[in-house]
């Protein structure tokens, strides 16, 4: 039997190099490689170009890019956020007006927020919903009709918004795709929001939507319920996105347990 050749650190890095280099997509050093950074190099610059394909009148920056794989597929950025971009003279103006306005305590009036003032009924601040389909048709055809409703959701909503009046919201449809089948498959949808700030993440409009057109209920969990002195955590059974809340709507309190035995 022949004696094993040595190997040395040496050759061993290199191995290992090659390894990474050819998952990479790479065939290692040489021209091979070079023109496989040039097509790294062109794919980055579709992708500024292409920043602006989720909405034909808002720019959109997509946040926590990954190496994408040339094989298969699996598309690792498929559910990376997208968010509106915002100009340096936005950022900037915003900056000054902070460092301008000095904070200090204020009345618990004032903390108090009313839910149209956060949700006004004029302005539109719906979700996009997934349009009517059936199990005959086609991918492709599916596909194209998501994306058409969601570009003329994205439409209404700018065009009854100035840029300026809209938080921050997702601009990836694969994002909206998985809530629509979430709540298609679900029998109850529990919503956890912070009980210091339910309005802001409980919008009326998802609400009606469970309850009204696909008939569930909702479980609504008020979490970080020991931040809350215990009066007004008692009284938001009364959540104010509704006059009465239905049966269809339950509340729950969250909590460390020593918390809860003071509750």
């Amino acid at each position: 039997m022949p004696r094993k050749k040595p190997f040395s650190n040496k050759q061993k890095k290199k191995q290992l190099q090659v390894k990474r280099e050819r998952k990479r997509g790479e065939t290692g050093s040489g021209p091979n490689s070079r023109n496989a950074s040039a097509e790294r190099g062109t794919e980055r610059d579709r992708e500024r170009q292409s920043d602006t394909s989720d909405s034909e009148t808002t720019d959109v920056r997509r946040i926590n890019q990954q190496p994408s794989h040339r094989e298969g597929r699996y598309d690792p950025n498929r559910y990376r956020l997208h968010f509106e971009k915002e100009s340096r003279e936005e950022v900037e103006k915003r900056k000054k007006m902070a460092m301008e306005k000095v904070l200090g305590p204020v009345a618990e009036i004032t903390l108090e927020v009313d839910i149209n003032d956060i949700y006004p009924p004029d302005k539109g601040l719906d979700f996009p919903k997934r349009p009517s389909w059936h199990y005959g048709m086609l991918r492709e055809e599916l596909l194209r009709k998501e994306d058409k409703s969601f570009r003329e959701y994205l439409e209404a909503l700018h065009s009854r918004n100035p840029p300026e009046t809209l938080s921050h919201f997702e601009h990836n449809l694969e994002t909206w795709r998985q809530l629509w089948r979430v709540l298609e498959m679900s029998d109850v949808v529990l919503l956890i929001v912070d009980i210091r700030h339910p309005v802001l993440q409980f919008p009326p409009a998802l609400y009606h939507f469970i309850t009204g057109e696909l008939q569930k209920q909702v479980i609504v969990v008020l979490n970080k319920a020991d931040l809350c002195p215990p009066p007004p955590g008692a009284g938001l059974e009364a959540l104010p996105v509704l006059p009465v809340p239905p049966p269809a709507l339950c509340l729950l309190h969250l909590a460390p347990w020593p918390a809860l035995q003071h509750m």
